[in-house]
């Protein structure tokens, strides 16, 4: 009997191995494919045309702000965390040098300190964010930027806003100084009105006169509508590109208005990937995308376009669309196309 249990338990012992054994073999092939993949996309390490800092620069004084296609950067504040969170390989200062004027910023209150967080991972200090948007501007005030502070993590929304204040200047923050709706507000801002300022969104109410209302389109009357459906961000990457971002353009000219968010990133369903990952085949679908935009004729319908992993190709490539809007300055369109050319855009 007792050699009988001995096999039955060697055999058991045997199987659980061999389970293991292709577990193992399964998750190293898994990882290999996945630090493969993640590999295609890499950091952009060329130095950006100069003339990218100050693109605004060559856009006419008299025209809406949201009439202009503007680069942004979801999950600004990402560099520097692990696979599974980092959304941007650039800091602050890298991508503002590289076109990019929309901020997506998300700020938690950890140790005595604000930093940036994207899920449980805590990454950048907010501190040097801020410096790096104040030195941006001293340098650059033909710029202007939207901060869209998405998200905040155990109350540093209290401190968050007095921080940018003291960091920034109170006098470099668009106020809203009418009684219109937020969108209305916004509809009406003219460059020349906000050239070398910051315009600050969030969806959090909080009692400070130049924070604006944003949100998904849950109300009227917002300063900036941001579409977001988690599933479909989740989805497969062609139908996210055919159907889901003509949807978002879709539904911000049947009921939006004010500053439009165009979300063209994908976000990881199993959560082990990371956002590399999926940007290594959805790069060239969303940069084909938005050069179509282009041949399609829904250039006139794009203001901010979000992104992961910015860069000054990915730039120009929304950058470039103000040409086809016609509101280049006509004695700046040959240093227009230079820009755009000298950024990577293969051709106009």
């Amino acid at each position: 009997m007792k050699a009988g249990k001995n096999k039955t338990l060697s055999k058991t012992a045997k199987i659980i191995i061999s389970i293991l054994l292709v577990i193992a073999l399964v998750l190293g092939i898994s990882v290999a494919v996945v630090a493969i993949q993640s590999s295609k996309i890499k950091k952009d390490s060329l130095e950006p045309p100069a003339q990218l800092s100050s693109w605004m620069d060559l856009i006419d004084d008299d025209v809406k702000i949201n009439k202009i296609a503007i680069p942004g950067s979801h999950d600004s504040g990402t560099y520097g965390m692990n696979h599974t969170a980092e959304t941007q390989d650039c800091s602050f200062e890298e991508q503002l040098k590289r076109g990019v004027r929309y901020f997506d910023v998300r700020v938690n209150y950890v140790d005595d300190d604000y930093v940036i967080f994207h899920g449980p991972i805590n990454g950048a200090k907010y501190e040097q964010v801020l410096d790096d948007i104040k030195n941006f501007l001293d340098e650059n005030p033909s710029e202007f930027l939207i901060l869209d502070y998405q998200k905040f993590k155990n109350n540093s929304q209290q401190n968050v806003f007095d921080m940018l204040e003291n960091a920034v200047g109170i006098d470099r923050i668009v106020m809203k100084v009418s009684d219109c709706s937020d969108s209305e507000f916004v509809e009406n801002l003219t460059l020349g009105e906000v050239r070398g300022k910051c315009l600050v969104v969030s969806g959090i109410d909080y009692d400070k006169p130049y924070i604006l209302d944003r949100g998904d389109g849950e109300k009227s009357g917002m300063a900036l509508y941001s579409y977001y459906n988690g599933m479909e961000h989740r989805g497969n990457r062609i139908k996210f590109i055919e159907n889901t971002l003509p949807s978002y353009i879709e539904r911000y000219e049947n009921e939006g208005s004010g500053i439009f968010v165009l979300q063209g990133q994908l976000t990881d369903l199993i959560l082990l990937r990371g956002p590399r990952f999926l940007e290594a085949n959805h790069y060239e679908d969303m940069n084909d995308f938005v050069k179509e935009l282009k041949m399609n004729g829904d250039y006139d319908k794009i203001n901010v376009i979000m992104r992961d992993f910015v860069s000054s190709y990915t730039s120009s490539l929304t950058i470039a669309l103000n040409r086809d809007k016609g509101i280049v300055k006509d004695e700046c369109k040959g240093t227009f196309d230079k820009l755009i050319l000298d950024s990577g855009y293969d051709t106009l």
